[in-house]
């Protein structure tokens, strides 16, 4: 007998007048989560967390939810964007153009530079490349990631939003009380969560994550690895019984999976040391004794940036870099 699972539920209510919105996701966490919050009482004022992945799969899927629910675009009044990574943020332009631009979107101050950086920058091979050649990455390897990583960038759609957030910043809803936005760098320069304090609610993006340690990548002016544990401990000091994340399903009270993920990278660290100790000298070398099969050239890039802060939250980034030619923007 083979059992079938069926297969998970497009959108289902996580607490009274929250819902989950599972929307489709092309990369191996094959998901990424909306969140719909109910903002007054009758029901005809919404607010969307997060807002998937910029294709028309996933489209379709958003779509379809909220009609499920009753709901039009209309009823969407505001778009609060956890942080800007592709699959968080991706159909935020189309969505604020449905609701005839009515909606407002909210993101962190950080990431909104970051886009505007990103829109200037969207047809010039970026820094990445001197950077992974800095770090030992081969030339044959290099061409392979600069080719994905431009095609991914010609989709790329400019977005200006309507509110830009430091931390701090409280909205009113009728379904969670009100909520606050909770400034937790780390996975990105500007991540924000948002916090129920009334319903001991945590919406976490990518910060807080079930079953995989959410990846932290080097960043030039920042220790993220530092930024990342600072904000785990953020939220670990909040009275919290849900965690509602931007993968996977919702889970209970942090601090045993804050744990968890602080001995990841603890163990990370000493395999780091270990690979150092046994002769690698450039980050490329760290790379191949961490993960010994082949990675696809999106995973090579996930795990050099990777390796690269703990090696700067390690204090051992010097020396194994080559510097670079040429200004970050040329």
């Amino acid at each position: 007998m083979s059992h079938h699972h069926p297969p998970p539920p497009l959108v289902s209510e996580v607490h009274p007048g929250v819902h989950r919105i599972r929307l489709p996701f092309h990369l191996e966490l094959n998901h990424v989560n909306s969140y719909l919050i109910r903002l007054d009482d009758a029901g005809r004022e919404w607010m969307l967390v997060d807002a998937g992945f910029g294709n028309e799969e996933s489209w379709t899927a958003l779509n379809t939810a909220v009609t499920s629910l009753g709901l039009t675009w209309n009823d969407v009044r505001e778009v609060f964007i956890t942080h800007t990574h592709p699959d968080h943020w991706g159909l935020a332009p189309r969505v604020k153009a449905e609701t005839g631009g009515a909606a407002r979107v909210a993101m962190q101050s950080i990431e909104a530079a970051n886009l505007r950086k990103l829109a200037e920058a969207v047809n010039r091979p970026s820094v990445l490349d001197k950077r992974l050649r800095s770090w030992g990455t081969p030339e044959d390897q290099l061409q392979l990631i600069t080719r994905q990583f431009l095609g991914m960038r010609q989709r790329f759609e400019a977005l200006a939003p309507d509110r830009e957030f430091e931390g701090g910043e409280v909205i009113g809803t009728s379904a969670l009380g009100p909520v606050r936005a909770v400034f937790t760098p780390g996975h990105s320069p500007g991540h924000l969560c948002l916090y129920s304090p009334e319903a001991r609610l945590l919406i976490s993006g990518d910060h807080l994550l079930p079953k995989i340690t959410p990846h932290v990548a080097w960043m030039e002016e920042r220790d993220a690895l530092a930024d990342y544990r600072a904000s785990l401990d953020l939220v670990g000091d909040l009275a919290i019984d849900t965690i509602l994340p931007g993968h996977g399903d919702p889970f209970g009270a942090p601090a045993e999976r804050i744990v968890e993920i602080k001995r990841h990278h603890d163990a990370r660290c000493r395999r780091i040391e270990e690979a150092l100790e046994s002769g690698a000298t450039t980050p490329h070398e760290i790379v191949a004794v961490l993960w010994p099969k082949a990675l696809s050239p999106f995973n090579y890039r996930f795990a050099i940036y990777e390796v690269m802060a703990h090696l700067k939250f390690m204090g051992r980034a010097e020396g194994l870099t080559q510097p670079l030619e040429g200004a970050a923007w040329d």
